[in-house]
């Protein structure tokens, strides 16, 4: 069925080429956009192929199988060279011209004409000579007036044998590309081995060249003409089992099987033919049976080359659809799958961050509560001091001997005496606590210094996971605010603090202890009572006056020491509270607390500050990254989106046309 035919069934034949066109070059265009190189010349091969109108019959099968002997027997000469060994070691396309000739295409890009006869010194492998100028070879081109190429624009691609070298076997593969039929030559001696049912299945019907003829050659080795239609009637049992196989695993392999999944297979002798074309010899020619043959394919090329051109072209873009679908749900997939990636990093380091707020809140807390806590220490201290010195005072009273003839032989330099004992034992407890309070605010010092360092612990362990997600996120900061630079930063704030030695503490206590010598002159009522006292125990003896006065003197003694000391320590206390209000204890302590704490605060407020800045420019450019990412992810999504929406109509479209096609063959 060729242009006219199609046209007559329902399909004008230039539009639906002009449709095929157009869609091949939206799935070029897509192809290029998700980067499938492959697809990308597919689909350009195809539409050059479509547009120019080629043709080309690509014969395959396995070495030895008689292919360059086939050819020539089509062309009616001996033109391409033949042996029993492996022989063809390049591509060989013939093509129409009325001069016969040829020309070799080199690897590195030269072109040389030669001579017909000269085709074996660059194409074949039988001498190591021409095996290694073969090796430069990409292809020869043979020009022959054939009228098979002639009438119906027509290339034959003459391809190395299968299993014969690696690379020739994909060369072979890659000219499957650019064919619309093959003929695949099978030897009637070797029946259709697994290897050629292999090629059969997944380069050719896999890769939708349906079109594919049957070639059992050499039948002329058999005795009888019965044994060589059997052993054709076994061959094509065996590729029909071979392809019904593989049209039960492939997916929607029905519709593109109609004219393969009975196969016409031509039992013929190559050899025969052409040495009767040669010789001109009828009975032979007919007895080789590849008249029969000559006149299908002649048919095939003068009625059904436009079907089958559209037919490929149609099965490359179902391929070429489909391919791109898949690949467009891998990379969707991948797209999200890095999306949530993202997410989870980006959730990673905002737990890292809070951990550092959180450890920065904890810490200043702490810092503020200490401050405050030694402030309140410092209300304490003139109350503290208070106690020590009334307590240390009335020790020393209590504790000091008074006699009669200190109050009364030396008041004065008693007094001074007992003045300067107190005055010490002052100053002594004084000190004491003063080194007491000094002693407890090194401590809290000490203890939030550790905590600060325990602190920018965290902050190391912290930013080192945070360091390693910035790079897997492939964040770019700046240098100063690089992580690792930031880290070394708060490094050099710690390691440059030193913690100054405190100075003394000390209250500076009145050193005068004449403070403490009072005018006191205690009454000598205490000796009046004593004879009272005398002369009621002696029972009004006027014989026991003098020891009743002796005792009364005794006792008014003691009692106007025990006077002393109550008045006495009375105006002591009452001297110190006066002097610790003149001092303003709590003033001094709470000075020194301010002195001291001071250059921690300092650094704390360095370390906060640098960490402060820190969070929010990871915070910023982390927000910033994601919105960013978010942004690409959409539009990248939206893009595939459309992609797969107008791929997929090209496909429903493509297996419409394809199914059309192939009731039009049917028909």
């Amino acid at each position: 069925m060729n242009h006219s035919s199609v046209s007559s069934s329902s399909m004008d034949y230039q539009q639906l080429i002009f449709t095929l066109a157009s869609y091949l070059k939206q799935l070029q265009y897509f192809s290029e956009k998700i980067n499938l190189a492959i697809l990308v010349e597919l689909m350009n091969n195809t539409l050059k192929r479509l547009e120019s109108n080629s043709f080309s019959i690509a014969v395959v099968g396995d070495f030895k199988r008689g292919k360059s002997t086939f050819i020539n027997a089509l062309l009616g000469e001996e033109i391409l060279p033949s042996d029993v060994l492996p022989t063809t070691a390049t591509v060989n396309r013939i093509t129409y011209r009325l001069a016969s000739g040829a020309k070799v295409c080199f690897k590195d890009g030269r072109k040389q004409d030669i001579a017909i006869h000269q085709l074996a010194d660059y194409v074949t492998k039988l001498t190591d000579e021409s095996a290694a100028f073969a090796a430069t070879v990409k292809e020869a081109i043979v020009y022959y007036p054939l009228p098979y190429c002639q009438d119906n624009n027509v290339e034959i691609i003459d391809t190395p044998g299968l299993s014969d070298d690696s690379n020739m076997t994909s060369v072979t593969l890659s000219i499957l590309r650019e064919c619309e039929v093959a003929i695949m030559v099978i030897s009637a001696h070797s029946p259709f081995s697994i290897d050629e049912g292999k090629f059969l299945t997944q380069k050719l019907l896999a890769n939708g060249i349906r079109r594919i003829i049957f070639v059992v050659n050499a039948i002329d080795l058999f005795n009888r003409p019965e044994e060589a239609d059997r052993a054709v009637k076994f061959i094509e049992s065996r590729i029909t089992d071979c392809i019904q196989e593989w049209a039960e695993h492939s997916a929607n392999s029905k519709p593109y099987l109609t004219h393969i999944v009975k196969p016409k297979i031509w039992g013929i002798s190559a050899f025969q033919a052409l040495q009767a074309k040669q010789t001109k010899n009828m009975a032979l020619l007919a007895k080789s049976r590849f008249v029969n043959f000559e006149y299908y394919l002649k048919t095939l090329l003068n009625q059904e080359r436009g079907l089958i051109l559209l037919e490929v072209a149609v099965h490359h873009l179902i391929t070429a659809a489909t391919e791109i679908i898949k690949t467009l749900i891998v990379q969707e997939s991948e797209l999200e799958l890095e999306q949530a990636k993202l997410r989870k990093v980006a959730e990673a380091i905002s737990a890292e961050l809070m951990t550092i707020r959180s450890s920065k809140v904890d810490i200043v807390s702490s810092l503020h509560a200490t401050v405050t806590s030694a402030k309140q220490q410092a209300q304490n201290s003139a109350y503290r001091l208070e106690n020590a010195l009334k307590k240390e005072a009335s020790y020393i009273i209590e504790s000091t001997t008074i006699t009669a003839v200190d109050l009364s032989n030396y008041p004065n330099a008693f007094k001074f005496n007992l003045a300067s004992s107190i005055l010490d034992a002052l100053q002594n407890a004084s000190q004491t606590l003063a080194k007491e309070l000094q002693i407890e605010i090194e401590q809290i010092l000490n203890l939030s210094l550790s905590k600060l360092k325990e602190f920018i612990k965290i902050l190391f362990k912290v930013i080192t996971k945070i360091s390693f997600e910035i790079e897997q996120l492939s964040l770019e900061l700046s240098i100063q605010n690089n992580p690792a630079i930031f880290v070394d930063s708060i490094q050099q704030i710690s390691e440059t603090f030193k913690q100054e030695e405190l100075r003394e503490l000390s209250f500076s206590f009145f050193s005068n202890s004449e403070l403490f010598v009072f005018e006191d002159n205690p009454s000598g009522a205490g000796t009046t009572w004593g004879a009272v006292i005398g002369f009621v125990v002696t029972g009004g003896n006027p014989g026991g006056a003098a020891l009743g006065a002796a005792i009364g003197a005794g006792v008014g003694n003691n009692m106007r020491a025990k006077k002393f000391k109550e008045n006495y320590q009375l105006k002591v206390i009452l001297e110190i509270e006066k002097q610790l209000k003149m001092m303003n204890i709590n003033e001094t302590v709470d000075r020194y607390i301010y002195d001291a704490f001071y250059p921690l605060v300092q650094l704390y407020s360095q370390v906060i500050e640098k960490v402060n800045s820190w969070l929010e420019l990871i915070q910023t450019t982390l927000s910033q990254y994601l919105g960013q990412q978010e942004a690409i992810a959409w539009d990248k999504r939206q893009r595939l989106n459309h992609i797969r929406a107008e791929t997929q109509k090209i496909l429903d479209d493509a297996q419409k046309i394809f199914l059309e096609l192939s009731q039009i063959g049917s028909a």
